[in-house]
């Protein structure tokens, strides 16, 4: 009985009661019950799920039965599902003994149906559709999409021991251009290495110009960027004269970007005129449904675990490519990421859009939000960004104030660190004064400067003088 719940986890509690009487016995479920909630391992919820002291004792129960105690206990577990439940598939691959063409077919559909969603776990349910394979070359195909599958969800070490197992026997030639994507994908962004990129990719384009049963559609193009990316860094004449090859059977945005990053000082005059064209074309619909598959791509990746910074600029994503009833709560999730007001431009172009969205449907917030950024692109002296604040303000109805200037545009703790920086003190000797740090101080006098129009510190005097 433990060992169904450990196997089951949540997902057992809907099938609980069946399961529990079987596994009893005759000694009854409510006894058995009893004797597992005294040992203090685990104890019933109010669904009738059972719920372990600690994880460890979970992996405990598992880890000390056979594997034919787990294959069977698996088996019960599926039997007790739906027919069209994705756990049940999962519960019959882990039952499964040797090879099964029928299971592992499924497996397959289930996977790939996941990738295309952008699921990094639908490279576990290829993995599992391979090792259930009886044809090699069936588990090699399997395998390679599980890799890449893998490699696009972030999951780069996985895909490493994924393409180290598929290259210990030869790779059929249809999935050929799709293992040497594989490959490359982990030298590049694992290994940081690109001497695969010009062995392999060139070949890779040469078969997938001739590839038509359309099984491998769009790769070309993602081998071509890959390949001008090692190009980007390494500028080897090999990859060049490949690019330059299949430059005519790639996209308009592929031979714009071979354009920009070839030699920019030369080849790159005009690009941003034609990529804002090309960008033109697409309907506002097609560009939030291009932003939220990159925000999905982003949380796959668990691009939020990288830094503070990275989980930052997902949630600042996620709020802008969010629907409306949804969007509220995106935007205070985004502000409300730990460190959030240490990335001071990021989170001002983060308020101009949510007080432009908030403007838009005539939202009084709209004026608190878009004052916020407008004062940050101040302080930052950024001043497009500050024009553009003000454009949304007077949108809205609220007339943009030219900056104050002089000693009457300082707070007052500005005021004190000017006038002891007038004296001459140095930032050390006015953070004792002032009880704060050189580099607040630092920080201050940053802002300082341009609010009294003065360049320098010999100039503080004169400049609180003349206010």
């Amino acid at each position: 009985m433990l060992l169904l719940a450990a196997l089951g986890g949540r997902a057992s509690a809907p099938r609980a009661a069946t399961w529990l009487g079987a596994a009893a016995g005759p000694e009854g479920a409510e006894a058995v019950l009893d004797r597992i909630e005294a040992s203090g391992l685990a104890r019933p919820d109010a669904a009738g799920r059972l719920v372990f002291r600690h994880p460890l004792v979970c992996s405990a129960v598992i880890s000390s039965v056979s594997a034919a105690e787990r294959r069977r206990a698996h088996l019960a577990l599926a039997q007790g599902l739906e027919a069209d439940d994705p756990r049940r598939l999962v519960h019959e691959a882990a039952a499964a003994e040797g090879p099964d063409e029928e299971l592992a077919a499924r497996l397959q559909e289930a996977g790939r149906w996941l990738a295309g969603r952008g699921d990094a776990e639908g490279a576990l349910l290829l993995d599992r559709a391979a090792a259930l394979s009886a044809d090699p070359d069936a588990r090699s195909r399997r395998l390679t999409w599980a890799a890449v599958t893998a490699a696009r969800g972030g999951r780069l070490a996985y895909t490493a021991r994924l393409v180290e197992e598929i290259g210990r026997r030869p790779v059929p030639q249809d999935i050929a251009p799709l293992f040497a994507y594989a490959v490359v994908y982990v030298d590049q962004s694992h290994r940081i290495d690109f001497e695969s990129s010009f062995t392999l990719l060139p070949q890779a384009l040469d078969a997938l110009a001739e590839e038509t049963d359309g099984r491998l559609a769009g790769l070309a193009e993602q081998v071509y960027f890959k390949l001008l990316l090692a190009c980007a860094y390494t500028d080897d004449p090999r990859g060049r004269r490949a690019l330059d090859g299949r430059r005519a059977g790639m996209s308009d945005l592929a031979r714009l970007c071979l354009r920009a990053w070839s030699d920019p000082a030369r080849t790159a005059h005009g690009v941003v005129g034609e990529l804002r064209k090309l960008a033109a074309h697409m309907s506002p619909e097609q560009e939030v449904e291009e932003a939220r598959a990159h925000v999905a791509a982003g949380r796959a990746a668990r691009m939020q675990d990288i830094s503070p910074h990275h989980a930052f600029l997902l949630a600042a994503a996620a709020a802008l490519a969010a629907p409306d009833e949804e969007a509220d709560a995106a935007y205070a999730a985004a502000y409300a990421v730990p460190g959030a007001g240490s990335w001071v431009f990021e989170l001002a172009r983060l308020r101009l859009a949510h007080g432009s969205w908030l403007r838009r449907r005539r939202r009084p917030a709209a004026h608190d939000v878009l004052r916020e950024a407008h004062r940050a692109f101040r302080d930052l002296r950024a001043e497009p960004w500050v024009q553009r604040c003000a454009r949304e303000l007077r949108a809205a109805g609220h007339p943009v104030d030219a900056p104050a200037s002089g000693p009457g545009a300082l707070t007052g703790q500005e005021l004190r660190i000017a006038r002891l920086a007038a004296q001459g003190l140095t930032n050390k000797e006015i953070g004792q004064r002032l009880h704060i740090s050189p580099r607040t101080v630092a920080a201050h006098l940053y802002k300082i400067f341009p609010r009294l129009g003065i360049t320098s510190r010999a100039a503080l005097a004169q400049a609180l003088k003349s206010g």
